[in-house]
Parts: structure tokens; C-alpha cells; sequence
């Protein structure tokens, strides 16, 4: 009986042992996942700034674009009227025209 309570001691110790490698093993791959999930973080990070930082230089493109285009259609608007004044006066007129009728209703 006594040697039946050794094997169960030593067999205890054993389990113990292999319960306690299970559990730093355990710990270890949750600190490799937690350092994993540190690098994506900071690769989406860069990612995001530098998606971000193109996306910026699309909007300051476009919008250099359409300040140019509208400064380029008042010149011809401007250029027109001087050169038909007649042609601009009587679509104002009739634009007021339009316009008053609009506001009537």
C-alpha cells in the first residue's frame, strides 16, 4: 500500500509538473499573440497615414483643378460680356424675367 501511495505522489508531482510547463507554454503564446497583434496595430497605423496622406493630395488636386476651372470660366464670362454687351443685357433681362415669374407662384 505504501508503494501505491508513492506511485500516486510521484505520479501527482508529474502532473503537476506538466500542468505547470502547460500553463507557461499557455502564457507564452498569449504574449507572442499580444506582441503579433502590437505589429499589425502598428502597420495598419502607417497604412491608414499613408492612405490618408494620398487622399489629401487628391482632394488639394481636385480642388487646385476646379478653382482653376472656375477662374477660367469667369474670364470667359467676362471676355464675353465685353465683347457682346448687347447679348449679356438680354439675357440678364430675360433671366429677371424668369426669375420674376418664378417668385410670383
Amino acid at each position: 500500500m505504501a508503494m501505491a501511495g508513492k506511485e500516486i505522489t510521484e505520479k501527482a508531482k508529474t502532473a503537476k509538473s506538466e500542468a505547470s510547463d502547460s500553463a507557461n507554454d499557455i502564457s507564452e503564446d498569449f504574449q507572442s499573440l499580444r506582441d503579433d497583434v502590437d505589429e499589425l496595430l502598428r502597420h495598419i497605423g502607417t497604412f491608414a497615414k499613408a492612405e490618408t496622406d494620398v487622399g489629401v493630395s487628391v482632394v488639394k488636386t481636385t480642388r487646385d483643378k476646379a478653382v482653376k476651372r472656375g477662374e477660367e470660366t469667369l474670364d470667359y464670362s467676362r471676355d464675353f460680356i465685353r465683347d457682346n454687351p448687347l447679348v449679356a443685357c438680354a439675357a440678364a433681362l430675360g433671366a429677371g424675367f424668369v426669375a420674376a415669374m418664378l417668385m410670383r407662384r
